[in-house]
């Protein structure tokens, strides 16, 4: 029995010394934090989820684990209870959480993470973070007013400003260059002007706003944004740079689309048209006529109707004119007007348009004119245009019609015919005084009265010659002196006989013609062969012809 209870004492002292040397061994560990404390994120990003570590090492003579709390739900922390001998280490990592209490809000935030080791041996980290947003930059409202599409429309003075404190959003940099960007509407600049830092101290600046859409409408309050205009100046992870938020009102027109009924000549009586097409989308802009015009070759010619001056042409819609010719005091003949009008859009106060911006339009007139019977006549002939058909028929004396049968007009010419009567008794038409025609190579044809003529064959073309004091034949007058003179007995025939110098008699239609190059005073006279007409009475042909007023010679 005594020998039992000796047993028990000795088991019973034996564990607690065990206890004992456990307990001291616990005593002996401890915590610490050897790197990363205090843990400070710094500034984060909204709804960022970042990561730091910190460094725990064990100290002391035993061995154990340790155990992390005390924190809230906006953190969590990575790798607790890790066992380890003296001296060992452990990474103690921190992650930011997306919520309330973490990186979810703007603001400060701090969390103190307890450490505690089963030993004697505690600590405590401390974990801090500033939780920012991303800086946005916002232009006042603009209205561009009416534009045209396509046109650039500046407003200048547009505000910028950012009035976010340093300690809710990052600090950016509006960049000096501007920048540019497109929306479904058109495409939108930020004009250049000098880099400002938006960080809460400096809170505005103005810059241009240029804009330039791609459809009509009517745009009212329109957000958008500007990509590329701001730099980072912090460079946080995380960090996204935000458009320029622009907000935008317009009126945008289609330019006027102008079409015309100008392909080919109009007659005297046709109409001049000008339409202006309808809308492809929301809206065109209307048009107006600043100027209705006649060239210089176009006496006679007029235009009546809608077609005047500040007349306006809606989208959709055709306006038109009647063009008119006034024969009196006219030369028989085809006569070409050039009617040009001057157009320019309506409104000019849209950005885009222009006094004159639409240009003008032209059209080539014509009619031919005929039956004109008097004892004078003024005619308008093209550069370029055929003298054949101009001529003229008198309505008194011997009533000879005068014809211009070819020759084209080397620039721009002004005819006029004037008859005045042979008071010579061999005449056997009607003076014709010819002035116009200048230096260019005409068939000129005369008619006679073959009722006073003994033998036609013997008739000629006439030319009055100044100097001589009497009628010649007409290709004398030549630039050569008739050195190229050819008679021929029948008509003028366009494929055989237009050359210089070519002349004759037409004794089946009763009419002289020649080739020549020059104008003055003409007549149908005998050809003066020997014997045929005495010089002398040739001269007093001349002599009685100018008994009447001279019109002079070109």
């Amino acid at each position: 029995m005594d020998m039992l209870k000796e047993k028990k004492v000795y088991t019973w002292a034996i564990g607690a010394l065990m206890a004992a040397a456990a307990t001291s061994a616990q005593a002996a560990y401890t915590v610490e934090i050897t790197g990363g404390d205090p843990m400070d994120f710094g500034r984060v990003i909204l709804h960022a989820n970042p990561s730091m570590t910190a460094t725990v090492t064990k100290s002391g003579g035993g061995s154990g684990s340790y155990s992390v709390g005390g924190f809230d739900s906006g953190i969590t922390v990575d790798n607790p209870n890790v066992n380890g001998g003296s001296g060992a280490t452990n990474d103690l990592t921190v992650t930011l959480v997306d919520n309330a209490s973490g990186s979810g809000s703007l603001g400060a935030k701090s969390w103190t993470v307890d450490i505690t080791s089963d030993g004697a041996g505690n600590t405590d980290l401390a974990v801090n973070a500033t939780v920012i947003d991303n800086r946005v930059i916002t232009a006042a409202p603009v209205s561009f007013g009416k534009v045209l599409v396509g046109a650039d429309k500046t407003v200048a003075g547009v505000s910028l400003s950012s009035t976010a404190a340093h300690s809710v959003a990052t600090d950016v940099q509006l960049q000096a260059a501007g920048g540019s960007d497109t929306d479904a509407n058109g495409t939108f600049t930020l004009g250049a002007g000098s880099a400002v830092t938006f960080d809460g101290t400096t809170t505005s600046t103005t810059r241009s706003l240029t804009g330039s859409f791609n459809a009509s409408g009517v745009y009212t309050t329109v957000a958008s944004g500007i990509s590329g205009a701001t730099a980072s100046v912090e460079s946080l992870t995380g960090e996204a740079l935000q458009d320029v938020a622009i907000t935008y009102s317009a009126d945008v027109y289609e330019a006027a689309s102008l079409s015309y009924n100008n392909s080919g000549m109009i007659a005297a009586g046709g109409s001049i048209q000008i339409t202006n097409a309808a809308a492809s989308g929301d809206q065109r802009a209307a048009a107006r006529i600043v100027s209705v015009a006649m060239d210089g070759q176009s006496s006679g010619w007029n235009v009546v109707g809608t077609l005047v001056p500040n007349m306006t042409i809606a989208a959709d819609n055709t306006i038109s004119g009647t063009a008119g010719f006034n024969a009196s005091g006219k030369l028989n003949g085809t006569y070409i007007g050039q009617v040009t009008v001057g157009l320019q859009h309506a409104d000019q106060t849209i950005a885009g348009t222009a006094a004159n911006d639409l240009g003008s339009a032209t059209w080539m007139l014509q009619t031919t004119v005929t039956g004109i019977s008097a004892d004078n006549g003024f005619g308008q002939v093209r550069s370029g245009q055929d003298y054949q058909g101009f001529g003229l028929t008198r309505d008194s004396g011997d009533l000879t019609t005068v014809q211009l049968l070819g020759g084209v007009a080397g620039d721009d010419k002004d005819l006029t015919i004037d008859f005045a009567d042979a008071t010579h008794p061999w005449g056997v038409s009607d003076v014709v005084e010819l002035t116009g025609t200048g230096s260019d190579l005409i068939v000129l044809q005369i008619s006679y009265d073959p009722t006073n003529v003994v033998d036609e064959s013997a008739l000629m073309l006439g030319w009055f010659d100044t100097t001589l004091g009497y009628y010649v034949n007409a290709v004398y007058g030549n630039s050569d002196d008739g050195a190229s003179a050819q008679r021929v007995i029948g008509a003028y025939d366009e494929n055989e006989h237009f050359q210089l110098g070519y002349h004759g008699v037409d004794t089946v239609n009763d009419v002289v013609w020649a080739v020549i190059d020059h104008n003055s005073e003409f007549a149908a006279v005998p050809v003066p062969t020997p014997g045929a007409l005495p010089a002398g009475l040739m001269m007093l042909c001349g002599m009685i012809a100018r008994r009447r007023p001279r019109r002079g010679s070109k």
